[in-house]
């Protein structure tokens, strides 16, 4: 049942989210705008080019800095809850702490669920258009998608080695074209290699023209010439060539685990890449951590001024932002587990939420 005080709640820690995100947005704008600035000048990027990568980089410090601004809710909104001696009246009518505090709480798991989201729809997306407006549009660079694409190096599945001249993804054509094939996915033995003048998509699979075919037994090799052939085995199709690779930030979940997957499949170390892919999940779960964390701290700091709240905010905020970096880096390093790496930080801070809830309900 909502009562009265979990709407007035509810509302105070709102306006103080809004507040804190937009001053924090506004923030992060100007200073990227003057770290850039040179770069504009140099490269003379038009005006609207300048509006759009602001515009899009938006999402992005959103969900960079919605950890922070939820703790500065708390810690304002909450807090001044506490300093006006709103808690106590609650407390004496029976009202559990936690039970106070629950309309944060639940404000911190949506905001939670909606960041989560917007990780696999909006963000994404925007991350993408805001790298492809920075090559294009400011540092003048040529299109990587829909055009010709030259010295292409790929790694395919199974281990194989692909070194392209010249491809054509309109016409599904390559030219110049060397196809290495190893013993096993994380390569070793070269057992084949193909090279061939041309290769074109012709329904299902590449076809392969004017060539040599060279078998690897043991010390010798077998070459043998070829006027068409086709490679058994290649899964690759002409839309894995046209595909310009993406960062992590621009994929979804889905399509950074298609790509971990794709490059174990090739027998290279995906680790960096799968603690990527558990960040993704890991990090908009921090907001309802150091909501737990930070209205149960809050609720009782009832002398506290603005600017001590604001320095406890910095300082956490600091501290968490810490143990995910260094959860990220030992996992890269291959020091920790990719799924314990990327929720290290979490489990630090979840951990003392944790406490901190039951030392309110005692």
């Amino acid at each position: 049942m909502i009562r009265i005080h979990d709407r007035y709640l509810a509302r105070s820690f709102g306006v103080s989210l809004a507040i804190a995100l937009v001053s924090f947005v506004l923030i992060f704008l100007v200073v990227d705008l003057f770290e850039k600035i040179d770069t504009y000048i140099d490269r003379r990027a038009p005006a609207d080019a300048i509006v759009r990568y602001s515009a899009l980089k938006i999402p992005q410090i959103v969900v960079l800095v919605l950890p922070v601004a939820m703790l500065l809710a708390c810690l304002f909104g909450v807090g001044s809850f506490a300093r006006r001696n709103e808690v106590l009246p609650l407390q004496n009518a029976g009202i559990s702490p936690n039970r106070i505090l629950l309309p944060v709480f639940l404000f911190g798991f949506l905001v939670s669920l909606g960041t989560l989201l917007a990780g696999e729809t909006v963000l994404p997306r925007a991350n993408e258009k805001l790298n492809r407006v920075w090559r294009e549009s400011v540092l003048r660079e040529p299109r990587r998608d829909g055009g010709i694409r030259t010295n292409l190096n790929y790694r395919g599945a199974g281990g194989r080695l692909y070194f392209i001249a010249r491809y054509d993804p309109r016409k599904q054509t390559m030219q110049d074209v060397a196809v290495y094939t190893f013993a096993s996915a994380g390569g070793g033995t070269l057992v084949e290699r193909v090279d061939a003048k041309e290769a074109s998509w012709r329904g299902s699979q590449w076809v392969f023209r004017d060539g040599f075919s060279r078998r690897f037994e043991g010390t010798g090799e077998r070459a043998t010439p070829f006027a068409e052939t086709t490679i058994d085995g290649l899964a690759e199709t002409p839309d894995d060539f046209d595909e310009p690779a993406k960062e992590p930030e621009e994929m979804s979940r889905a399509e950074l685990r298609r790509s971990v997957q794709k490059t174990l499949a090739s027998g290279e170390s995906g680790v960096k890449d799968e603690v990527q892919l558990h960040l993704k999940l890991s990090f908009p779960f921090s907001n309802l951590i150091v909501v737990l964390f930070g209205a149960s701290i809050a609720a009782r700091r009832r002398r506290s001024g603005l600017a001590v709240s604001f320095a406890v905010a910095v300082g956490v905020a600091f501290l968490y932002y810490g143990a995910i970096r260094v959860g990220e880096s030992l996992g890269t390093n291959d020091t920790l587990p990719p799924l314990l790496a990327a929720w290290l930080g979490n489990l630090v801070f979840g951990s003392a939420a944790a406490v901190v809830l039951v030392k309110n309900e005692r």
